[in-house]
């Protein structure tokens, strides 16, 4: 394990983004290689950067797959959510809930009638809504990606097609997430955490005098 993975493990990362990191070196270079829109999110809210810009990206990749269903409830839910993000304090917690519970409603009838592309769209405006009211973690990172990916995959007929349009909408997340955080943000936040891990760790604990022991 080279030392970026390591800093990664004590952030608490995934296997799989451990496993990819092991080709890379340094905080820079991997945010701008790392073709994972989940951890790119996960990363940013978990350096305590960009809550409001991880939840406007997560509305615009919504946005993204909203055509796929014509519900008015998932439409509905982004919109409240997106309203939410650039107005912080515009929609209460209570009506975002209600919207997302309406969207997952929404996602679960359309699975239902085999409506993956629909089913997955819905999906996407309810992690918007959830995203809005909680704010971002790694659930929803996840979440709010995969169900984006697939939706577009879905709305594909032919197999092969499929996975191409998987790939493609993968890379275009990556793509909002990189332009709504700004990397310099992540990259200061990630050297300032080690930072102080680093001065943490090097003070250790103190060791008690000879009076301190005799007492003890």
């Amino acid at each position: 394990m080279n030392a970026f993975q390591k800093k990664l493990k004590i952030l608490d990362a995934c296997k799989s983004g451990l496993d990819w990191a092991k080709g890379q070196t340094d905080i820079e270079r991997a945010w701008w290689m790392c073709q994972r829109a989940d951890w790119l999110l996960w990363l940013a809210v978990k350096l305590g950067v960009a809550e409001k810009q991880a939840t406007i990206a997560t509305c615009e990749l919504a946005k993204l797959v909203l055509p796929f269903t014509k519900d008015h409830r998932p439409w509905t839910a982004q919109i409240m959510a997106e309203h939410e993000a650039w107005d912080h304090g515009a929609e209460t917690r209570d009506n975002l809930w209600i919207a997302a519970q309406d969207a997952r409603q929404a996602a679960d009838e359309a699975k239902e009638r085999g409506d993956h592309a629909a089913s997955n769209a819905a999906f996407a405006g309810m992690y918007a809504a959830f995203t809005a009211a909680e704010g971002m973690n790694k659930q929803r990172a996840t979440g709010i990606a995969k169900v984006v990916a697939e939706a577009a995959a879905y709305s594909r007929a032919a197999p092969a097609e499929r996975e191409i349009a998987r790939q493609s909408m993968q890379l275009a997340c990556t793509y909002i997430v990189r332009n709504r955080i700004n990397a310099s943000l992540v990259t200061a936040a990630w050297k300032a955490h080690f930072a102080r891990s680093k001065t943490r760790s090097k003070s250790g604990p103190r060791l008690a005098t000879r009076s301190q022991r005799a007492t003890q």
